[in-house]
């Protein structure tokens, strides 16, 4: 996408051309059987621009409600984050009144979009092409606040005061994942060396995977899924932060924990029900916070889930009514879904090696019912847990 390409989408008959194929809903052989259509009267590249809009429209439905009146490129849009979480951490930000946010790595604008609505937002990136898409959108689908575009390299503009700073380093170059948080492109430590002294606070977006080591010791990290999925860490820093803290959010609900995690918590054999802490919850360290809010029992120290006779409301759990506990032997497991007429199963796993994938053609299932089958391990050995 280059600026002459969003020009042509944006407006006039090319604008009109990309919301014929998104509220037509066309999947991607539709979509290309139209670009040979649409060549024959818009110039190629027009022409191959409108079928790529229309395409990341539909394909940005997932993350973002107004995804019909947005610009992505695909790199933007694999990188963006899923508007659920944007406004999420935007409200958190909104509670510290800032009088502008700095918005560092702003892609697309799929957070800018979120801060518009507490505060005017300078969006920074080095790829005007994005700029220019993180603009349309702010002003399409934004908050009441300006959008400031500024293109540039955030480790090379000239920071000013600013009452918050948010920033979202690249994650990925070449197609390739990069490890490290210093590995980011900016690297995170320079990042904030350069910009922490200017911020009145400070948020850094990073992969959930972040090491523990790597964590700053003057942030507090905080762990977020959106509808099971866990989709990002976040680093706070200065009045957005309590030094140290751990914290895990699960949306679209908002139940959010902090540590530190209890003493005391009782050990117990799998029971009538199995409860599964959220991702956000096990990556933050705080599945025994989870299991003193709810009463639960872990069924290991050291395996992230927990038990009990009766079952439990919580947001930050998926419970499993469990039928059958028996030690984990493929025969035997084999043989008791066959009596028990099974043919469908979802595998879930934690603190066994065996993975889903090779684990399910073992098992030769020919029956009707579905089960889920918990894969675990306690202080007696590997178990299977059944649930119908």
């Amino acid at each position: 996408m280059t600026l002459d390409w969003i020009e042509q989408v944006t407006s006039g008959p090319g604008a009109a051309e990309v919301d014929r194929l998104v509220s037509a809903r066309f999947g991607e052989p539709e979509l290309l059987g139209e670009l040979t259509a649409l060549r024959k009267r818009f110039p190629r590249d027009v022409a191959s621009a409108i079928v790529e809009t229309a395409l990341l429209r539909l394909r940005a439905s997932a993350k973002f409600p107004e995804a019909s009146r947005m610009l992505f490129d695909r790199d933007g849009l694999e990188q963006a984050t899923a508007f659920g979480v944007s406004e999420y951490r935007a409200a958190r930000i909104a509670e510290l009144a800032p009088e502008r946010v700095f918005d560092l790595g702003c892609g697309i604008g799929g957070d800018a979009i979120a801060l518009t609505a507490c505060s005017p937002v300078i969006g920074v990136d080095i790829d005007p092409d994005r700029v220019r898409m993180a603009a349309h959108n702010c002003a399409t689908v934004g908050g009441d606040h300006p959008f400031h575009p500024v293109v540039g390299d955030s480790m090379t503009i000239q920071p000013f005061a600013s009452a918050f700073v948010f920033a979202d380093p690249a994650r990925r170059a070449g197609g390739r994942r990069l490890r490290g948080l210093d590995a980011y492109l900016p690297p995170v430590g320079a990042l904030i060396e350069r910009w922490r002294p200017h911020a009145g606070a400070m948020a850094v977006k990073v992969a959930p995977g972040v090491p523990d080591e790597e964590i700053p010791d003057d942030a507090a990290a905080e762990w977020i899924s959106l509808s099971g999925a866990l989709r990002e860490a976040v680093l706070w820093f200065g009045g957005a932060a309590v030094p140290g803290e751990r914290r895990a959010t699960v949306l679209p609900s908002g139940a959010t924990i902090t540590g530190p995690e209890p003493d005391g918590i009782a050990v117990a054999p799998i029971g009538r029900w199995l409860h599964e802490p959220d991702d956000a919850v096990v990556r933050a360290g705080l599945v025994r916070c989870v299991a003193a809010e709810t009463g639960a029992a872990m069924i290991d120290p050291s395996i992230a889930y927990l038990t009990s006779d009766s079952p439990v409301d919580h947001p930050m759990v998926t419970s499993h009514r469990i039928d059958e506990v028996m030690p984990f032997n493929l025969k035997a497991l084999r043989s008791r879904l066959a009596e028990l007429d099974v043919g469908v199963v979802t595998i879930k796993k934690r603190g066994s090696p065996i993975t889903p994938e090779e684990l399910r053609p073992r098992l030769r299932l020919e029956g009707h019912r579905t089960a889920t089958i918990i894969l675990t391990r306690t202080a007696d050995g590997p178990l299977v847990a059944v649930s119908l």
